[in-house]
């Protein structure tokens, strides 16, 4: 005997999650199958991560329920000023530019992911099923059939859609054997928080230099996240230095805009790669966030996307369920595709071209550089354009992203 669902969402780390809180309320049983544990030690939604939101993304957040549970461990971005190491030129954008509260903001991952854990217990119409891990999927006419391996045993389930929102390393991806594009950069993202000896006043910082970006977020308190790409080589003996060596290694590449870095927290890694999904969809499966699109972290906007991929579909089903339509149509599943589509390329297109660019140390294109980032800061058009695509306003928004109510009819 199996269960039947609306909806199947695969992965139950933050996308996914947030899909699931998205999509409650409205009428559909959803399932929420995740491989890990939500409390386990291994479970990616409770790292140390730093994740910068864009302020589209709080508004889903807000939207969806969850922000009551992130607000008071979030740090607002007010300023974010960009850099170019050893050249002249910087960018500054301001929230008060814009008569706006915050550019974003910033949160550890395991603060989103413990929102998200105390959420998904009082939905009645989410079910998560962890530790439960995907084994087969079997499209049929009107449903799919979801074979699953659980602590007790192997079971089946049915659902409408499938999503797989299972990450860059997707097992639904991989069972629907649906084609990626894959860049590796040679690169690894160092992660940790500093202390430094000024405050940060919610100043956000991104220092592009030719061997990778270093980034530092604001943090609750005195504490800043750090995010430092390097070669795989150079990542390796970062990993390696004593906290002292570190700290001296890290003020070098960023400099003295917040004084000396006092303190150091644990340090992590993870290497950078490049996906892209031309054809995310299949008989009534879909592929979202980072098992759709995974980018490199130079514009902190990999989260970002996967948001705005969950706010879109959770739109569209939202609607199509309230007009008795089909959940897994191939017509949903196209105007998911053609509304996505082109923020993801765009956004695809901007951080790998920015990676491009500033690893390249040829004369002419290190003083057009710098000019780009002066006159990004002398006129007010380009860095209105920018300030917007950061903050998720690009292209077509959906509901959640502008303050509006699934199933509502007017702002709020």
């Amino acid at each position: 005997m199996r269960t039947e669902y609306d909806v199947a969402i695969v992965g139950g780390g933050l996308v996914g999650a947030s899909l699931g809180c998205a999509l409650s309320g409205h009428g559909m049983r959803i399932a929420l199958l995740e491989r890990v544990p939500p409390r386990a030690p291994t479970q990616p939604s409770y790292d140390d991560r730093t994740l910068a939101l864009a302020l589209a993304s709080q508004r889903i957040f807000e939207g969806i329920g969850l922000w009551p549970g992130l607000a008071d461990g979030v740090t607002a971005i007010r300023e974010v000023h960009v850099s170019n190491r050893g050249r002249f030129g910087a960018v500054r954008i301001r929230a008060t530019d814009f008569d706006l509260p915050a550019l974003g903001y910033v949160a550890e991952a395991r603060v989103i992911g413990a929102a998200v854990a105390g959420v998904l217990p009082r939905l009645d119409d989410v079910e998560l099923q962890a530790p439960c891990e995907v084994m087969s999927l079997e499209p049929r006419e009107d449903a799919v059939l979801v074979g699953t391996r659980t602590e007790a045993g192997r079971r089946s389930l049915s659902a409408r859609l499938v999503v797989g929102a299972d990450g860059t390393a997707s097992t639904v991806r991989a069972l629907l054997g649906l084609a990626c594009e894959e860049h590796d950069y040679r690169q690894t993202a160092v992660i940790a928080n500093v202390t430094p000896a000024q405050a940060h006043r919610g100043r956000a910082f991104e220092r592009l230099t030719e061997s990778g970006p270093v980034a530092l977020l604001p943090h609750v308190g005195a504490r800043c996240g750090v995010v430092w790409v390097s070669a795989r080589a150079d990542a390796k003996k970062l990993l390696q230095l004593d906290d002292a060596a570190f700290l001296g290694a890290l003020q070098r590449r960023f400099g003295y805009r917040l004084g000396r870095f006092t303190r150091l927290g644990r340090r992590a890694s993870y290497p950078l790669t490049r996906l892209y999904v031309p054809e995310p969809r299949a008989s009534r499966c879909l592929l979202i966030g980072n098992a759709a699109h995974t980018i490199h972290p130079i514009a902190a906007q990999g989260f970002n996307l996967g948001l705005r991929d969950v706010a879109v579909l959770a739109e569209l089903l939202v609607e199509a369920h309230g007009s008795g339509a089909d959940l897994g149509s191939a017509d949903l599943l196209s105007a998911y595709q053609t509304w996505r589509e082109p923020d993801q390329r765009r956004m695809l297109a901007f951080t790998d071209g920015l990676v491009r660019l500033f690893a390249q140390e040829f004369l002419p294109l290190r003083v057009l550089r710098g000019a780009g980032l002066v006159a990004l800061d002398a006129l007010p058009g380009l860095r209105r354009a920018l300030a917007r695509r950061t903050m998720g306003f690009g292209g077509r928004v959906p509901l959640l992203a502008r303050g509006v109510a699934l199933g509502a009819t007017g702002e709020r």
